[in-house]
């Protein structure tokens, strides 16, 4: 589903740009093009996830200046072709985007670039998250609007006006899987799912990178296992964290198996770590193979992919110990819309380093579009507040799911930019990822690190 990107993929500006004949019958003082541009882990260790993140991007600037946008808002805005409709005009569009190479000051450089010399009104990224909060500090003063559709981090809108998140959290994916092993007997007898597998079981762990997402998710986690109160875990001594760039995780696996767990959350997303982790887990008698311990992990673990590459590894992830969370809705697997995306998408991408569609790929050319219909909605290209407020207002009809919206502070009333997520249960059979049926919505957006004025202790 995904192929591993070449380490040497070059540091690329890609610029869409199409002109239509505009009215002139309205006068205003905006300008001609808007610029908005992104900053992308192109190469380097994460490169597997910038690669696909900035093609959506680029091919939904591109299916946007055609008129051919597949998706569509609701209410309904334009996707006639020629550009955003602002008015009696149409406004080109200029996309441009760096590679970070897996840097965190690359990434603020980018920032910056794109802000003082491309002129850029919005910016996607960075997605690592070392360097999020550096650049919220610079654009948040600035009200330059600033997205993200795989940070899964807090901090692109925890006391934000300009962020948005248009996916979940490492707080509400752990508030997510976090309810399933919670799970009363008899709603996981009637998913499939064997009650007996969380029978006997206390002890839960985490074995994450040190990065702030992994942070956060502990913290979900946490609280999702205080709140369910059927399971033991202790965010100062349950969560193993290793650095970036290590490379020998026996070390870490041993610390992990002295907490002594029967379910341990694989917080890791980086495919190869997965892997190294996963064999090493076996080898030190924590066996997710047989049931010893079960394995958790979020939605990189629950790829059909990533269950090919397990086994290729010799590992087998069907034997029912194994379960993931997903934000992308199943059901829509097969719809219409979403073929006709993954047709034009592979056609485009798929032989590249880039690789072929998966839900992440979705989600992000899901977010660029109703970025581009919240620019019309408000009518201007100038006025971020104006296209902040239109974006929180306006739903989508697209890949992901029937109706997206953001999720509204029940302490104000006010919407965030915070995509309100759905968390779908999956797990593994014949080697490719199942749905189990089970998914959790309203139920775990709580907490202050979910719709809080400010950020967990770092």
């Amino acid at each position: 589903m995904i192929r591993r990107a070449s380490l040497k993929f070059a540091a690329t500006a890609f610029g869409v740009a199409l002109l239509l004949g505009a009215s002139t019958q309205n006068a205003s003082a905006e300008e001609e093009t808007y610029k908005f541009g992104g900053v992308f882990t192109l190469s380097g260790p994460a490169s597997f996830l910038g690669l696909f993140e900035e093609a959506a991007v680029r091919l939904a600037v591109e299916q946007f200046m055609k008129g051919d946008c597949i998706v569509e808002s609701i209410p309904k805005q334009p996707c006639d072709g020629g550009g955003l409709k602002i008015g009696n005009k149409k406004i080109p569009i200029k996309w441009t985007a760096y590679d970070d190479k897996s840097e965190a000051k690359d990434a603020i450089d980018d920032v910056t670039r794109l802000l003082e010399q491309d002129g850029a009104r919005a910016i996607w990224g960075p997605r690592m998250n070392d360097a999020d909060l550096a650049a919220a500090r610079i654009l948040e003063p600035k009200k330059i609007i600033n997205i993200c559709s795989i940070c899964s981090s807090p901090v692109m809108t925890i006391g934000r006006k300009m962020g948005f998140d248009i996916t979940d959290t490492g707080v509400i994916e752990k508030h997510g899987i976090g309810a399933f092993i919670n799970e009363s007997p008899d709603v996981l007898k009637s998913h499939g799912v064997d009650p007996k597998l969380f029978e006997g079981r206390k002890r839960t762990a985490i074995i994450a990178r040190d990065e702030l997402y992994c942070v956060h998710g502990a913290i979900g986690w946490d609280e999702a296992m205080k709140k369910g109160k059927k399971f033991n875990f202790d965010l100062s001594k349950d969560v193993i964290y290793y650095p970036f760039g290590t490379t020998d995780f026996a070390p870490f696996v041993a610390k992990l198996a002295e907490t002594k767990p029967d379910i341990v959350l694989l917080d890791v997303y980086v495919i190869p770590d997965m892997l190294a982790i996963m064999k090493e887990m076996v080898k030190q008698g924590l066996d997710w193979q047989t049931g010893k311990i079960v394995l958790l992990g979020n939605d990189v673990f629950g790829l059909t992919y990533f269950a090919g590459e397990a086994k290729k590894q010799g590992m087998d992830l069907n034997g029912g110990y194994a379960y993931a969370f997903a934000e992308h809705d199943p059901a829509l697997a097969e719809t219409p819309a979403l073929k006709q995306y993954v047709q034009i998408y592979n056609d485009k991408y798929g032989k590249t380093d880039v690789g072929t569609s998966s839900p992440f790929d979705r989600g992000t050319y899901d977010a660029a579009m109703w970025f581009l219909f919240a620019i019309e909605k408000a009518g201007t290209i100038t006025d971020n507040e104006k296209i902040a407020a239109a974006w929180k207002s306006l739903k989508l009809k697209g890949l992901r799911g029937p109706e997206e919206e953001f999720f509204v502070n029940p302490e104000t009333g006010e919407p965030t930019g915070q995509l309100y997520a759905y968390e779908y249960i999956t797990t593994f059979k014949g080697d490719q990822s199942v749905y189990t049926g089970l998914n959790y919505h309203k139920d775990i957006f709580y907490g202050q690190w979910v719709y809080g004025s400010k950020l967990p202790k770092q």
